[in-house]
This record gives structure tokens, sequence and C-alpha cells, in this order.
């Protein structure tokens, strides 16, 4: 990253920090996570990797969206910002989006990527900076996840787990009855997501305008799981 970018960046960072919106623990796996795997020669990736590494600490969006926008702010040279994963990144949805890409790549073929994807469903949990975006956001994963659930080719378990994930965050009792002791402890359900009353009324909407709508991909998830633990139920008693 570009030494002025990171200045700024690093600025608006330690002030959250100071305000109370990082916390200490969270702005040294940011700090960590950056200085194993950015300082490149590629300030455009820089700016992908410092944020990613705000995600995966669990920085709560409204923080991250700011020290995102410093960095635009100071790369208004380019029309777009180009990362490691040839993805164009033009604005915060298209970053986090990048990120969920990276993440699933490497949940497909190694369980490792398992705390990843729980810091990054966690970092969306409170309804924190510009909330249209953050639901914009949010509607967005929870499609990704249902296509990502419906490949054939994936893991059993690997699909099992995303869609459990999934439930698990926008369960709308929040009844953690069911659920997994690790998703219980590490992963934050998603505050303002089981507004039911919501979803009707903007279904007409969300669909005029080409994006799925919440209930769809909600009762997608659940089918696609009841489908799965129904097949893994049969192949243990066989």
């Amino acid at each position: 990253m570009q030494p002025s970018v990171l200045k700024c960046c690093l600025n608006v960072f330690m002030m959250l920090v100071m305000e109370g919106r990082v916390s200490p623990r969270q702005g040294w796996v940011t700090v960590i996570g950056y200085i194993n795997h950015g300082l490149t020669d590629g300030f455009a990736a820089d700016v992908f990797i410092f944020n990613r590494a705000m995600v995966f600490s669990e920085c709560r969006f409204g923080a991250i969206a700011e020290v995102y926008s410093v960095a635009m702010s100071q790369l208004q040279n380019g029309s777009s910002l180009v990362t490691n994963t040839s993805e164009s990144i033009q604005d915060l949805p298209h970053l986090y989006l990048s990120i969920l890409e990276t993440i699933l790549q490497k949940l497909a073929v190694e369980s490792l990527e398992h705390p990843n994807l729980q810091h990054y469903m966690s970092s969306l949990s409170i309804m924190d900076g510009d909330l249209k975006e953050l639901k914009r956001i949010r509607h967005a994963i929870r499609e990704i996840m249902a296509k990502f659930s419906d490949n054939t080719m994936l893991p059993r378990d690997v699909r099992v787990y995303a869609l459990e994930l999934m439930q698990f965050i926008s369960d709308p009792g929040r009844n953690v009855k069911g659920f997994s002791p690790e998703l219980q402890s590490k992963v934050f359900p998603w505050e303002g997501w089981d507004d039911l009353r919501s979803i009707a009324k903007n279904n007409d909407t969300t669909i005029n305008r080409g994006v799925p709508s919440k209930t769809d991909a909600s009762s997608r998830l659940t089918s696609t799981l009841v489908v799965l633990k129904s097949s893994q139920l049969v192949g243990v008693i066989l």
C-alpha cells in the first residue's frame, strides 16, 4: 500500500480504536493479519487485505466502511481497484462479496476456512453504518450462500455446514436448540434480520428490482438443508 494511503487508513483505524468502535483485541488481530498477508508491492491489493483483516477480526460494518472510504478517497486516480482475486472492487458491497468468494473457494476444498467464514458473518451482525448498504450486502450474501449450498459437487458436510450457519445467523426466534456448540459460541446472529413484518412489505419492491427476496432465499436454504440432513440420516441407518 502506498505510504500516504496506509497512513490515512491507520489514522482512521487508530481513531476507531480510541473511540471504542474497534476493540483492542480486534485492533491487534487486524494488524497481525495485515502484516502476515499484506505489505505487497500493489497498493490496491493491500487495501483489500487490510479491510479483509478487519473483517476477519470481526470489526463492525460501520468501522470497516470508514476505513475503506478513506482508502477509496486516496485512490481516485483509477476507476477501480483490482485485487489478487482478479475482481474489480468499486464499492464496499463488492469488497465484501470478493472476500466471501475467496472464503468459499477455500472452504470447498479444506475445512480450515470455517473460522474465517464465522468471523465474516459475525462482522455483519450489528446494525451499524449505512443500514441500506448493510442490508444490500446481507441479501447478496444470503443468495450466494444458497447457490453455494446447491452445488452438488461439494462435499455434503460442507454444504450442511454452510446451510446451518445461515440458518443460525438468521433464526427469527434466536432459538439455538439444534445448532452446534461451535456456532453458538463463535457466531453472532444478524441483528435486525428477523423483522418478518417487513419481509412481505418489501417483497414486491425487491422482486421488481430483480433481486431475490429474503423469503425465497430462506425457503431454498431450509429445503436444501432438510434434504441433505435426511440423506445423511439414511446413510447412517444403512
